[in-house]
């Protein structure tokens, strides 16, 4: 009786970022490309915002966080810190007495990931949204895979219209098993992925 609640748990916990690093970042490159490029925490915060505009299906807000932290903490797709050894200052003109300039830390930004704290508008999602974003990726994956490969929902999906006549059309379709409160699930999470500025 214990296991399947553990089973149960377990499935509706969210994915370990290891397992989102496998399942949205390895889905269009490989381990190779992908782990052969070292940037700093910013610059993977813009890639992985990118990699979010070419298929905002496929790596939903909060997961985006998640994969930059991935990258830099566990992965250490960073640079190395830098070994030159600081410049000594003189002071009061005496080359007997010197003092080295305290070592500067890049500011972080919200999540704590040093040097990205370029994103000032960031906001940090709740438990809640999570779940939702969860939820809902869930949803279009189990509903669209019944006709489509999810390669072609995470390219073809790209814009927020016409995800969203998609949605409305393939909802009409006999045997697509999208309900009307599937639907509008799926409608609320496509509103809060792509960028409508």
């Amino acid at each position: 009786m214990l296991a399947p609640l553990l089973l149960m748990v377990s499935m509706s916990a969210a994915p370990s970022a290891r397992v989102l690093y496998e399942t949205k970042c390895l889905y269009c490159h490989s381990a190779v490309v992908t782990e052969a490029a070292v940037r700093t925490p910013a610059q993977w915060k813009k890639v992985v915002a990118s990699m979010r505009r070419k298929a905002p299906l496929l790596i939903a807000r909060g997961e985006a966080r998640q994969l930059v932290s991935y990258l830099v903490t566990t992965l250490k797709l960073v640079p190395p810190p830098s070994s030159k050894p600081r410049a000594a200052t003189v002071v009061l003109n005496s080359p007997a007495v010197r003092e080295t300039a305290p070592p500067v830390e890049p500011p972080a930004d919200s999540e704590g990931l040093p040097g990205a704290a370029d994103d000032a508008t960031s906001t940090e999602p709740s438990d809640e949204n999570d779940r939702f974003e969860g939820h809902a990726t869930e949803l279009i994956e189990r509903r669209c895979s019944k006709c489509h490969t999810l390669s072609r929902v995470y390219t073809k999906l790209d814009t927020l219209d016409r995800s969203l006549v998609t949605l409305r059309r393939m909802r009409l379709k006999p045997g697509s098993g999208i309900s009307a409160t599937d639907a509008a699930t799926i409608e609320r999470f496509l509103r809060t992925q792509f960028d409508t500025r």
